[in-house]
């Protein structure tokens, strides 16, 4: 007889990283007005940014996503980006940049 298979959505870990996504990451977002991320970098997603992207969609928040210069973007980030910035965060004219795109996703 074949051993069954353990499903990781069973998982202690899983099981306490989701309860804690659900209990305090959404509420967060449910209450801010926009989503802002780093566009990642390539190679395997970090996946809490993954979790928070979803998220973002499912709750139906504008997206900002905020990409160093010379850094892809996934043509499916993009599809779903209200707005998709390119910008070194470092910088000051970086951060002004990012603060204007909110404002115009505030204001719309």
């Amino acid at each position: 007889m074949a051993k069954d298979k353990k499903d990781w959505a069973d998982s202690p870990d899983f099981r306490s990283y989701a309860e804690h996504v659900i209990r305090d990451v959404v509420p967060q977002m449910k209450d801010s007005a926009v989503f802002l991320t780093i566009a990642p970098d390539g190679g395997i997603a970090d996946v809490k940014q993954a979790v928070e992207i979803g998220f973002c969609i499912l709750l139906d928040k504008p997206l900002i996503v905020v990409a160093p210069p010379g850094r892809h973007v996934a043509e499916r980030l993009l599809r779903v980006a209200d707005h998709v910035i390119t910008a070194d965060i470092s910088t000051d004219e970086g951060r002004e940049q990012i603060a204007v795109a909110i404002k115009a996703v505030m204001n719309q």
